[in-house]
């Protein structure tokens, strides 16, 4: 079962991984960009992101008994992306709080995926890392939720960067060296 989990989801993290770098290259290069315009990139950073994670989902559920978790997950990072869309003028401290959440709902999601295949492919202590740091971002967001746009637009851009980098070497890693066994 988690051999085939394996096999279906690499060119996803491949693509969600591309997301997280390209978005996270533009927070970092470009912070003086209006804080609206980086919450619109934002927006369909965690649309196309929860779309990816729900089809994930529903292409692993036959093989996985617990991908209702990567389901809710990629929900609720879509209706945060279409939110976002629909309200981007929301303060600066909702949006660092909703980002927040997100980033512990997507680490804790991440870290139970790399747990539940670790015996059958390798270099899964990358997505448990990327997990990790996604889980530490949000409880750091959390914990000072009035900073400004530039300090979020560049916290966000390094934390996209690096998760992003975990997702790609995963995604090559399962590539390149499939299943253990």
């Amino acid at each position: 079962m988690p051999s085939t989990i394996a096999r279906s989801v690499w060119k996803l993290l491949l693509f969600r991984g591309i997301l997280a770098v390209l978005f996270g290259l533009l927070a970092i290069f470009l912070p003086s960009v209006t804080f609206a315009t980086i919450i619109l990139w934002l927006g369909a950073w965690l649309s196309i992101s929860g779309l990816l994670m729900i089809i994930a989902a529903f292409q692993n559920r036959n093989n996985d008994s617990n991908w209702w978790f990567g389901l809710i997950a990629g929900i609720v990072s879509l209706l945060l992306g279409i939110y976002t869309f629909m309200r981007p003028n929301v303060t600066a401290a909702a949006v660092i709080i909703y980002l927040a959440l997100m980033a512990i709902v997507v680490g804790i999601a991440e870290i139970v995926f790399a747990i539940r295949v670790r015996k059958v492919i390798q270099g899964e202590g990358w997505l448990i890392a990327g997990g990790a740091v996604s889980v530490l971002f949000g409880v750091l967001l959390l914990s000072n939720p009035i900073g400004g746009g530039v300090t979020l637009t560049l916290l966000l851009g390094f934390y996209a960067l690096i998760l992003g980098i975990f997702l790609l070497m995963l995604a090559f890693r399962i590539r390149k060296y499939g299943i253990r066994g």
